[in-house]
């Protein structure tokens, strides 16, 4: 991982730095006004698509750049929670050996006076070695506030990046005529089943005699437009009915949801025809 001391980073490291001010929003140019000409009006909607695109993609840039930025920090905090527990534990090393040496020190101190000599015990330099493991502790945990400071600031930047690269998303998505497709196509669903039921409703109002309960029910009946109901059916071949989820197109959902996805994340994914 990159060092993420900005301005003093030795040259064989990427520099982290401070982010730059906030650029405008992606979205923030205008798309072009509309002309009649069917030719004319198809070239400004492929112009319009394609700067669409473009802001997708400088939004996902930002995105992955600020998200590079926070696992950086992340990193460096979490190095900065080992090496804070490595220094506490060599200061409290360092401390329990001063009070032995101590406890020592006065234990032979009778004898040092008889025999006119000064204790050679390292006293001083265990002092000195409690000061800079003390002031090793104390920056390192000035270091972790920083993080934990700038890791709170990193991730609202995250976020509103993510909200500015979902609206952008959403623009690409609306102009996208496969996207459009999909939703024209669902007044022609409607159109076609209130067809079918009125041209079997007229079938058996001009035949004039009752359908088999099995038919009227089909025609009849009101379904579920909840994925996740399940429905009783007798399997071909069965005799009991089981619980079987509703018929629905299930590939073409994955199909939308995965096209999306990829979009997300790469600003030259395409849509596939979804309306078939």
């Amino acid at each position: 991982m990159p060092s993420i001391k900005p301005a003093q980073a030795p040259r064989q490291h990427t520099a982290w730095s401070r982010p730059r001010a906030a650029a405008a929003k992606p979205g923030g140019e205008r798309l072009s006004p509309r002309p009649h000409n069917g030719a004319a009006a198809a070239a400004t909607e492929s112009a319009d698509t394609a700067l669409l695109r473009d802001q997708l993609r400088t939004a996902i840039a930002a995105l992955n750049e600020e998200q590079h930025r926070l696992d950086g920090l992340t990193e460096g905090r979490t190095r900065a929670h080992n090496e804070r527990r490595q220094a506490q534990a060599a200061l409290d090393d360092a401390h329990h050996k001063l009070e032995h040496l101590r406890a020592e020190a006065k234990a032979d101190l009778a004898y040092d006076y008889l025999n006119r000599e000064k204790s050679k015990l390292p006293i001083a330099e265990t002092e000195a070695l409690i000061n800079r493991h003390r002031n090793e502790l104390e920056r390192l945990i000035e270091i972790d506030q920083a993080l934990t400071s700038e890791i709170a600031r990193t991730e609202e930047r995250l976020r509103r990046l993510n909200i500015a690269r979902q609206q952008v998303l959403a623009d690409v998505l609306i102009a996208d005529p496969a996207f459009r497709a999909l939703v024209d196509a669902v007044p022609a669903a409607w159109a076609h089943l209130r067809t079918m039921r009125g041209a079997l409703a007229a079938v058996h109002k001009t035949l004039g005699t009752a359908f088999p309960d099995r038919f009227r029910s089909t025609y009849q009946c009101v379904e579920s437009l909840d994925l996740d109901v399940s429905v009783s059916a007798t399997p071909e071949g069965g005799l009991v009915p089981v619980l079987v989820p509703i018929a629905a197109d299930r590939a073409l959902i994955e199909t939308s949801r995965a096209a999306v996805a990829r979009l997300r994340d790469d600003a030259s994914a395409e849509l596939p025809e979804l309306n078939r």
